[in-house]
């Protein structure tokens, strides 16, 4: 019998909104490397990020891809079996 597979929603609190939207209007590309971010978390959370210090949470580094010009993402967040709350953003290339 084959499982229905069903994406998480990833959910970006309001301080993660504006981060987010900081980013996007400064960084070339970060909209497109944040919603491949994204579409990772949403289908494989526990398989992606590292165990951080708070229960329950992960973090995950997304690398730079220099030929597509994306950046680099840093992300903490948490999950359940329906969605991925980021709980933290950062691209050190804003910086």
């Amino acid at each position: 019998m084959v499982g229905f597979f069903r994406a998480r929603t990833v959910v970006l609190p309001p301080a993660m909104q504006a981060v987010h939207d900081e980013y996007r209007r400064g960084i070339a590309r970060f909209d497109e490397a944040y919603m491949a971010l994204e579409w990772r978390l949403a289908r494989a959370p526990d398989h992606t990020g590292v165990a951080a210090l708070h229960p329950g949470w992960r973090t995950h580094v997304q690398a730079a891809d220099t030929d597509a010009g994306t950046p680099e993402i840093w992300v903490l967040y948490s999950f359940d079996d329906r969605e991925v709350i980021i709980r933290d953003l950062h691209c050190p290339q804003a910086h």
